[in-house]
């Protein structure tokens, strides 16, 4: 498990995990065969971009500086989460596959800023890690509404 010492390392934290999201989606998104596929690869990854940037605002209310991209060095701290692998299975992913795939990466994040919010004896970084778990939570809930309107007659996925 990870350990924070600041506010600010919480939200870096949270920011890099939603940059390596990003990426994952735009790069799922690229070598995807199926167009309907690619397009809700594409969504996810704007969908990170704007959590990103809501990161971002929050490290600013707190008076901490963000580099831009261009200028921004490779984060030396522990990875947030293992990349993933592309193969063949994943180039020919059905749209239904893709929703599973985000929804377990979102489930995952939920569950990891929830664990990270109960053992905090901070209460602010308590309060910004249920923030965070939230928005992986809402981010889940709307993947499963997506998922159940493409598979109408199968339930909760």
């Amino acid at each position: 498990m990870f350990s924070f010492h600041s506010i600010d390392e919480i939200l870096r934290f949270a920011m890099a995990r939603e940059n390596l999201a990003r990426r994952f989606y735009l790069d799922l998104s690229k070598v995807v065969t199926t167009p309907g596929t690619q397009a809700i690869f594409e969504a996810l990854a704007h969908a990170e971009l704007r959590q990103q940037e809501a990161i971002k605002l929050e490290l600013f209310k707190i008076g901490s500086t963000v580099p831009s991209p261009e200028t921004e060095e490779p984060d030396s701290s522990p990875s947030p989460e293992e990349p993933f692998q592309i193969n063949n299975h994943t180039r020919q992913m059905s749209a239904l596959e893709a929703l599973e795939l985000a929804m377990k990466k979102q489930k995952a994040s939920f569950q990891m800023f929830a664990e990270l919010m109960a053992h905090t004896d901070n209460p602010d970084a308590g309060e910004i890690l249920f923030g965070l778990a939230q928005q992986e939570m809402r981010h889940l809930i709307d993947l499963e509404k997506e998922y159940r309107a493409l598979n109408p007659g199968e339930g909760k996925p």
